[in-house]
């Protein structure tokens, strides 16, 4: 199966383009937020820059980046700004970096996670994400058993796409949890992946569940347009796959470009995942 590691084509065009401004804008406005609660630092005086590398030549001018560098309001108006274009990257095709590091930065959790669990920027750090467990009915918060009284019925879920990672702690319960991008928010649970990452089909394609000891990923009968790939291996509509401790999901429209998001599973506590 290609993925869009193999279609350079996919990180092209005013749509990447507009990808990549979108994920800066985030950044910064997350880099300015953890630099306001910054203990010990003088924002003003802090010399900073912002580096935004991609794959292909981005359809924006290095005024047009220093522009919404300047818009987001940094508290020292002195920022570096390099814009390179480096053809080895990888998934997701652009790597943004602001300096110095801080304790936090990173997209907020309203846009990065609905399941109570942690949010990891591209350095790995980790901060925790409101909104609550996700119960056995599917609801948040979750005021029942919590994973510390009874590990086996609860596992983490994690999607990565080349420097993201977002982390779900599921409970074991009958319901299928929508999974997806544009999922919009509610009181029952979803493992949502951020609007900004517009190379994910919006709506709930998939659906995931954890049940007596097993996980399981359900293709719905959402954007039947799209096929969708799990470990390699076509999912059709209204089919249901066992998640493997490590795997790939894919999406592909056509003969166009596909993507790919690499999953993790893990039991939660720390104890062996039941067979």
């Amino acid at each position: 199966m290609s993925t869009s590691e193999t279609q350079p084509g996919a990180w092209s065009g005013p749509v990447f383009t507009a990808l990549v401004l979108l994920a800066l804008d985030r950044m910064l406005a997350a880099y300015r937020s953890d630099l306001a609660a910054a203990p010990g630092v003088d924002p003003a005086g802090l010399p900073t820059s912002v580096t935004v590398v991609t794959a292909t030549p981005l359809r924006a001018t290095r005024g047009e980046v220093r522009a919404r560098v300047r818009h987001a309001e940094l508290p020292n108006p002195y920022v570096k700004v390099s814009v390179q274009v480096d053809p080895g990257l990888t998934d997701p095709g652009f790597r943004i970096l602001v300096e110095p590091p801080l304790p936090a930065s990173w997209p907020q959790g309203g846009d990065t996670a609905a399941v109570d669990g942690t949010v990891a920027a591209p350095d790995g750090r980790t901060r925790p994400v409101p909104g609550g467990f996700a119960g056995p009915d599917g609801t948040r918060p979750y005021s029942g058993p919590g994973p510390d009284r009874g590990a086996r019925d609860a596992v983490v879920f994690t999607l990565l796409y080349g420097p993201w990672r977002w982390v779900f702690p599921v409970a074991g319960s009958p319901t299928w949890l929508p999974l997806g991008r544009g999922l919009g928010a509610g009181p029952r649970a979803t493992l949502r992946v951020p609007d900004f990452v517009t190379a994910v089909p919006r709506g709930a394609l998939l659906r995931f569940r954890y049940r007596d000891g097993a996980a399981h990923l359900h293709r719905s009968h959402e954007r039947t347009e799209y096929a969708v790939h799990v470990d390699g291996q076509p999912l059709a509509p209204g089919a249901s796959v066992s998640v493997r401790p490590t795997g790939a999901i894919g999406y592909s429209l056509g003969a166009g470009a596909s993507t790919t998001l690499r999953y993790e599973l893990t039991p939660r506590g720390g104890h062996d995942r039941q067979p």
